[in-house]
């Protein structure tokens, strides 16, 4: 596995000097299955699927659930690390067609659970 070895990778370089918390986001997938102009005749959960891997150290499972997004990720994180005080906000996916990029619509309720399926912390 490429991303394994790349992780490793990155913490024999850096541990001796410090400690390291690397964290993987994709969330640019495939598009296969994806109508630029309609959510309704795209495959929402191939499109919205995501890579959201952190290893960590300390306390951090208290903050950790399912189907949080990048967004809540960071704000975890920088949280419990550098001990910022920052609120988990309301975790919500929204689709805009090609030729209108700020016509935002929610599809949060049309992914439900299958959007974070497979995922592994």
């Amino acid at each position: 596995m490429r991303v394994a070895r790349l992780v490793e990778r990155i913490e024999a370089r850096w541990r001796k000097a410090t400690p390291v918390h690397p964290v993987l986001l994709a969330t640019l997938p495939a598009g296969s299955m994806l109508d630029w102009e309609s959510a309704e005749r795209s495959n929402l959960e191939e499109r919205f699927s995501e890579l959201n891997a952190c290893r960590l150290s300390g306390d951090w499972e208290v903050g950790l659930y399912d189907q949080r997004s990048p967004v809540n990720t960071f704000r975890l994180i920088v949280s419990l690390y550098l001990g910022a005080e920052h609120a988990r906000l309301e975790d919500q996916s929204y689709f805009a067609p090609w030729g209108r990029q700020y016509a935002f619509q929610r599809v949060t309720e049309e992914l439900g659970a299958g959007a974070a399926a497979g995922r592994v912390d």
